[in-house]
């Protein structure tokens, strides 16, 4: 970490949010966004969250109700058109491929900065990845030590294949299906994005794994295949509804009360290790 902007605060009910740009030594500049209660009698708890690639850091904004614990998320180092869609992609692949050879150092570099703020608990200190950021955080998760623990919210392994059925739309033959998978994988570098390399590796720190049961994005098998390479200590959940978007608020609001409920019950009955 070599530099910290501070470019925006405001107030909003018990919550301060401030928005910060860090730049890290190598050039590499990460967009944040912090969620602090107003008031804080002790250091506090925190869940770093990567969402949707138009969400980024904007998802702390989503959450209803913190139960106490902090909040931060990034946006993804994508300096291409972000509102870019289908094959207008193409034209900026070069800063898609390095967008996802970012994300990683990005969160890492986010990490710098949160676990020195004097208002969180560096020791608890946790991750969560969020549907397209399901994907991404298990390598870091793995890779940086002071990450507490992973919650990887609605994602699954097998990125080719997730790829390929999104092109359901457009491709009625599932070998045809395949093939696009594979070529959309090869052309956005999706092996730097296979969690079930990584998600085995954040043991003995524990990950929790939550999947809807009606979630049409991932073919079940890519859901077996990441539930199937974490090691213990880890978690499955399943609850029911749809894939999570920031449209579907019931789906957010019950996420993220499971999520912050179980990191604020931790702080009174675990102790710091």
């Amino acid at each position: 970490l070599h530099e910290v902007q501070q470019t925006a605060q405001w107030h909003e009910q018990d919550s301060i949010y401030t928005e910060l740009t860090l730049v890290s030594t190598s050039g590499l500049r990460v967009e944040l966004t912090t969620r602090l209660p107003k008031t804080i009698a002790s250091p506090r708890p925190l869940v770093l969250l990567l969402g949707g690639r138009r969400t980024g850091r904007d998802a702390v904004k989503l959450v209803t109700e913190t139960h106490d614990v902090a909040l931060a998320a990034i946006s993804y180092p994508y300096s291409g058109d972000r509102k870019a869609k289908g094959i207008a992609l193409v034209t900026d692949l070069y800063d898609i491929q390095q967008a996802i050879k970012d994300t990683t150092p990005a969160l890492m570099l986010a990490m710098d900065y949160l676990a020195t703020q004097p208002q969180i608990n560096p020791k608890r200190i946790e991750l969560a990845g969020v549907s397209l950021g399901a994907f991404f955080v298990s390598t870091p998760g793995a890779l940086d030590q002071r990450f507490r623990r992973v919650w990887v919210i609605h994602g699954a392994g097998e990125p080719d294949k997730v790829l390929g059925k999104g092109t359901e739309r457009y491709l009625s033959s599932p070998i045809l299906r395949n093939l696009a998978g594979k070529l959309l994988g090869w052309m956005t570098l999706s092996h730097h994005l296979r969690p079930e390399d990584w998600v085995g590796r954040i043991s003995p720190r524990p990950v929790i794994i939550i999947n809807a049961r009606n979630d049409p994005s991932f073919p079940a098998s890519s859901i077996t295949t990441l539930h199937n390479a974490a090691n213990e200590p880890y978690e499955i959940i399943w609850m029911e509804g749809k894939h999570i978007m920031p449209s579907r608020v019931e789906i957010v609001d019950a996420i993220s009360s499971l999520v912050l409920e179980r990191v604020a019950r931790d702080m009174t009955t675990i102790p710091d290790n």
